[in-house]
């Protein structure tokens, strides 16, 4: 008999046909609270895989007497209770670096959108704007401008060394400088030496990363 396992989220379909073949799944979009579950199955359940965005709160760990292990599928553990866990010996797991380039290139799609207008562009000709009113600018260059990254861990260097590619000045900030890094640590992206035009904020979720974030806002 396959153990049961609670699934929470949306993963790809190889990985939930491979959850099939393994266990036999439970499935809620959203976590569930512990009375959305029949007693039953709370009493079976042995393993959670939540999406790192639904995560798992105290409450659901709590209702799960023969869970084992909670996986975590992407990287990140910021919305299970991680104190509830430990207090079982449950181990928590995650995926780190499996996202580290597909956030990367986002950022930078979205820095290159947004200054050479693409987004715009597409819909001006899509609207057929162009056939009355003719050539748009080709927005701004990034090439020369300088590129602020607020935490510069796995993400944030992924996207440093992309901008770099792209002859920009990369400047970063955080709680302490990278020794390895070949950028420029200032202290915070608000003095009159940085105000990069173009900041990208890399941190886990949390009091000290939103404080961060708060004191390295650029002014406009």
């Amino acid at each position: 008999m396959k153990p049961d396992i609670l699934y929470v989220g949306r993963f790809p379909e190889p990985t939930v046909d491979e959850l099939h073949r393994r266990f036999t799944v439970h499935h809620w979009p959203v976590q569930p609270k512990p009375e959305d579950i029949d007693a039953g199955l709370r009493a079976r359940v042995r393993a959670a895989t939540v999406e790192v965005n639904r995560g798992a709160h105290r409450a659901l760990i709590e209702s799960l007497p023969k869970l084992e292990i909670i996986a975590c599928f992407g990287s990140g553990v910021d919305l299970v209770d991680l104190a509830a866990a430990r207090e079982r010996g449950i181990p928590v797991t995650n995926t780190p670096a499996v996202f580290d380039d597909e956030c990367a290139d986002l950022a930078i799609g979205l820095m290159l959108a947004s200054a050479r207008q693409i987004i715009y562009a597409d819909h001006y000709v899509r609207s057929g704007e162009w056939k009355r009113k003719g050539p748009i600018s080709l927005g701004r260059s990034v090439t020369g401008k300088t590129m602020g990254v607020v935490g510069l861990g796995a993400i944030g260097r992924a996207i440093a060394d992309r901008a770099a590619a792209l002859k920009m000045r990369v400047l970063y900030t955080g709680p302490r400088r990278k020794p390895d890094a070949p950028y420029e640590f200032v202290p915070d992206l608000i003095s009159p030496t940085a105000r990069p035009p173009s900041r990208c904020a890399c941190s886990t979720l949390g009091r000290a990363a939103s404080r961060m974030h708060r004191m390295s806002s650029c002014r406009t």
